[in-house]
């Protein structure tokens, strides 16, 4: 897959799993969202890899409904969604 360019959201990208894909979509020239309920964590990964950072609990059907719009202004469009939360989510946009 070409990552350059593109743009991803990833759930959970405040630590772990997520934190670590989203750190490694950045080297790769994607734009990256972080979507996390740990917001002081999720916003400085966004800061460190040049993101953006939306408060999202996906467990929540109206916090992961903003997906699909919040982070637009910023990034440009959505593409590729990685999910890397440890909860079932209802819709990634």
């Amino acid at each position: 897959m070409d990552i350059a360019g593109k743009v991803f959201i990833v759930t959970g990208g405040a630590s772990g799993l997520g934190e670590g894909s989203a750190r490694m979509l950045a080297a790769a020239g994607g734009k990256v969202v972080i979507a996390d309920v740990q917001v002081e964590r999720g916003q400085a990964v966004a800061d460190a890899i040049g993101g953006a950072f939306v408060r999202c609990d996906v467990s929540q059907e109206a916090d992961a409904g903003l997906l699909g719009s919040a982070p637009v202004p910023r990034v440009g469009r959505n593409d590729p969604c990685p999910c890397g939360s440890g909860k079932k989510y209802k819709s990634c946009h």
